[in-house]
């Protein structure tokens, strides 16, 4: 039982050897001297972290869109440069008093994976940070810095609702886009459309005055007599 919980260990340590060369690196950097004794301390450091205090594992059921990504780091990137602006213009008000506030944000998917990342979009564009996240409920607690210049509660809840919409788009299942109430994400040009999936009727209205062609049908109805 003890060799088969060790060699359980041993198998997370090498599936997250990322982590312990990131330790490392953050080891070394804090010391200031890269050097074989610092390299070794902290490699054995990440290891013992690893194996002794391991992360539990988040499972991944999503589709990576590459243009719903795209839209979101562009989103993000203009939300990013917006808030700065405006973080700034407040900072350099003479007497400006803000009214900061926290808001409560019900979120659509309480994934562990989803709400990391919309938190941390949230918390890195200036004037907002998650400063509590219920992980069972998936709600986020947002502070913002002043709560008149975002519009009120109702637009940060908006915000932050479009934020996570736009990160379910990107990685998210249809499965879970569906369950969210988002539905499927927007079919990308060139994209196969897959079969089997229900086509809706389009409606054509003629113009006036535009010749209707009949059209004949297999069975025509009988004549009543």
């Amino acid at each position: 039982m003890i060799a088969h919980a060790r060699k359980i260990r041993l198998g997370t340590a090498a599936r997250q050897w990322p982590a312990v060369l990131w330790l490392t690196l953050v080891w070394v950097l804090l010391w200031g001297d890269l050097s074989w004794a610092n390299v070794l301390a902290g490699a054995a450091l990440g290891i013992f972290v690893v194996v002794a205090l391991p992360l539990p594992s988040i499972e991944y059921r999503g589709r990576v869109r590459p243009l719903a990504l795209l839209r979101l780091l562009g989103f993000f990137a203009r939300d990013l440069v917006t808030a700065s602006a405006q973080v700034a213009v407040q900072a350099l008000r003479l007497n400006w008093q803000p009214r900061g506030a926290v808001v409560r944000v019900p979120m659509r998917n309480a994934g562990d994976l989803y709400l990391t990342i919309a938190s941390l979009l949230v918390s890195l564009v200036p004037g907002t940070v998650i400063v509590e996240a219920h992980r069972l409920t998936g709600t986020l607690y947002v502070h913002v810095l002043d709560l008149r210049s975002s519009g009120g509660a109702d637009a940060v809840r908006a915000h932050v609702a479009e934020i996570e919409e736009r990160v379910l788009r990107a990685l998210a299942s249809t499965d879970e886009l569906e369950a969210a109430g988002l539905g499927p994400s927007p079919v990308e040009p060139g994209a196969p459309v897959e079969s089997g999936a229900p086509v809706e009727p389009v409606e054509t209205r003629a113009e006036p005055g535009t010749p209707v062609e009949p059209v004949e049908t297999e069975n025509p109805p009988e004549e009543s007599r």
